[in-house]
């Protein structure tokens, strides 16, 4: 789907979602709709692609120019296929990729490990990309990395990363 269609599937999805808690509740509960809802106020406040936002605000100035939404011209580069287990319990190449433009705010970039090294070097130093560029800002950085919800044992979620302890160490994903 095209991501001119995502206002029209939001109104179609968003009505029918279960709600899970009271707004003024704090619970831990991961909602891929709640990026893509945040994906489309992007768009809305720019006028601007949600691809086109994040490629030009993030991915580009942090050198990632191998990460793209595409999926037509991500596919033209060599690149490693995903696996699935069959109804065996067999891993096999999964031949059929498919891409959903009106997912890319909760996922659906394709990127590789060296791309996904620059945005980790991004966190480690704060906001300021390889090329020294200040791409967020230092709070925000901050912001995402600081514990907001406890989840299972001492494992916490900041603002789109999982935070587990390890030792006394801070292992952070998604």
């Amino acid at each position: 789907k095209d991501e001119r269609y995502l206002e029209a599937q939001l109104k179609s999805i968003l009505p029918e979602l279960e709600m899970k808690t009271l707004p003024n509740e704090k619970v831990y509960l991961y909602s891929n709709y709640g990026f893509v809802l945040a994906s489309y106020v992007a768009q809305s406040v720019t006028n601007t692609t949600y691809s086109r936002l994040a490629t030009e605000r993030i991915l580009l100035p942090v050198g990632m120019t191998r990460s793209i939404y595409d999926l037509n011209v991500y596919s033209t580069y060599p690149v490693a296929l995903p696996h699935v287990k069959d109804e065996n319990g067999e891993i096999k190449v999964k031949h059929i990729i498919t891409s959903d433009a009106t997912r890319f705010g909760s996922g659906e970039l394709f990127s590789n490990v060296l791309d996904l090294s620059k945005l980790i070097r991004l966190f480690l130093n704060k906001g300021v990309a390889d090329s020294g560029e200040r791409i967020l800002k230092k709070e925000s950085i901050e912001e995402m990395l600081t514990p907001m919800i406890k989840r299972d044992g001492e494992d916490h979620h900041g603002l789109a990363v999982h935070i587990r302890k390890f030792g006394d160490k801070h292992i952070y994903g998604h």
